[in-house]
């Protein structure tokens, strides 16, 4: 099982229907979202929703109670706290998601938006990715999204959706790309928070572990 630390404090990016402590998640309804809502063909839209407590079970610890999150309306894939969006309409680049990078697999990934063409990369020649990468490209600029700090521990790196969420012609993603196999650091990537000769900035994060 995954679970959400038990701190709602700083959580401004929510995958719903998954398992939040029940303390967190009775302070996560009383806030202000936006849902990521998407279609069968990958078309989306940003649309302001209230979280809806869903059924209990226990968590990771023993006595820990846990709910699922819902949106109200029903449907929504992500909750985003974010100043920078709005509602309206967004563009998805491709509809499988999500994308796995790995060395013995998918270690590239191109993205097509409009006239311009992205690449996410994992790097690296280790066996045990103690000196992985994961950089985007748009051809000029290439930003580095991951390395390690010095310790890692089955890392593992996932594209979760790539699109243009804030409507300003430039790729944002959402990835979770962690140095442990038990963490899960998902990340709200945004163009329009790019610092200069970056091409993304955080917009919002959610921090996850297993058990």
């Amino acid at each position: 099982m995954l679970q959400v630390s038990d701190s709602a404090r700083g959580t401004s990016l929510l995958i719903l229907n998954e398992a939040y402590s029940e303390r967190e998640a009775t302070q996560l309804v009383t806030h202000s979202w936006l849902g990521l809502f998407l279609n069968a063909t990958g078309a989306g839209r940003i649309v302001p929703i209230d979280l809806a407590l869903g059924q209990r079970g226990v968590g990771c610890a023993d006595d820990a109670v846990v709910v699922d999150l819902r949106s109200k309306p029903d449907g929504a894939l992500y909750a985003i706290s974010s100043s920078v969006l709005r509602p309206g309409a967004i563009t998805t680049v491709g509809t499988d998601y999500p994308v796995s990078l790995s060395p013995g697999g998918a270690s590239e990934v191109n993205l097509l938006l409009g006239q311009r063409r992205y690449t996410l990369r994992l790097e690296g020649v280790k066996a045990d990715l103690t000196d992985a990468r994961v950089t985007l490209s748009d051809g000029q600029q290439t930003q580095l999204l991951f390395a390690p700090d010095g310790f890692v521990d089955d890392p593992h790196f996932t594209l979760d959706w790539a699109g243009d969420m804030d409507r300003d012609g430039r790729l944002d993603l959402i990835a979770t790309l962690s140095h442990k196999y038990s963490v899960f650091p998902t990340r709200l990537l945004l163009s329009s928070l790019a610092r200069q000769k970056q091409l993304l900035g955080v917009a919002a994060t959610l921090e996850r572990t297993a058990c």
